[in-house]
């Protein structure tokens, strides 16, 4: 008995998804996989505070990996050294993009046209479109539905099918975001060799290059069929 409070004599369970557990003489603090830290016994701040069970005090802390390294966002599979740490924090802050689990974002599957679109849509604020449905593969009920209409509205896609599962690759990607952007005219430059100035991509790969949105995959290569991840 410590405090007025009973000691357990076996182990017990107090909680799910724990990713660290930190305990001292008086206090026991656990930081679960979704970046929240609970606490109990007496405060690490003042001795006169104590939390007969465990209590959250914060969100969004660091949760370690399995690797060791610190994640962010409460996902154990984004690290705060990935480059991509800022944006997934950006897009999830942002309702432009969500988890695959409760601690999960799995950054390195591939993204769909329905998806890459609907994070565009998102990120443009989700404006409601106007139109009736064009895509005879769209269901009412989709999670990309006014997305994919959105985007036939703005001429960033076309056609009677909307193939809403198919891989999204580089080109696809950076030609959906210079559609979405105006489709500035951008002067091609020949600096990759996978890139013809012929290409339907060419003038959005030369704007995404010369935008900081991407680069290449090498020196002189694009990779433009390329499946992009999450």
């Amino acid at each position: 008995r410590y405090n007025n409070h009973t000691i357990q004599d076996v182990p017990t369970k107090v909680m799910d998804n724990v990713a660290a557990v930190s305990s001292n003489s008086g206090t026991t603090a656990i930081v679960k996989r979704d970046g929240t830290v609970w606490v109990t016994g007496k405060s690490v701040s003042s001795w006169d505070v104590s939390y007969s069970s465990f209590t959250k005090i914060m969100d969004g802390a660091a949760v370690p990996s399995a690797s060791g390294k610190p994640t962010v966002g409460g996902f154990s599979d984004v690290t705060q050294d990935s480059y991509y740490a800022d944006a997934v924090l950006w897009a999830t802050n942002s309702a432009i993009a969500k988890g695959t689990s409760a601690n999960t974002f799995s950054p390195n599957d591939s993204c769909t046209k329905a998806e890459i679109l609907t994070f565009i849509w998102r990120a443009a604020g989700e404006p409601t479109p106007t139109i009736s449905n064009p895509f005879s593969d769209v269901p009412g009920g989709s999670y990309y539905y006014q997305a994919a209409l959105w985007a036939y509205q703005n001429g960033i896609v076309s056609g009677p099918t909307f193939a809403g599962k198919t891989p999204c690759t580089r080109s696809l990607a950076v030609t959906c975001l210079w559609k979405a952007v105006g489709s500035p005219s951008v002067s091609p430059a020949n600096q990759f060799s996978d890139v013809s100035s012929g290409a339907n991509y060419a003038q959005a790969v030369a704007w995404a290059v010369n935008s900081g949105v991407t680069n290449g995959m090498a020196t002189n290569i694009f990779s433009p069929n390329a499946v992009c991840s999450r």
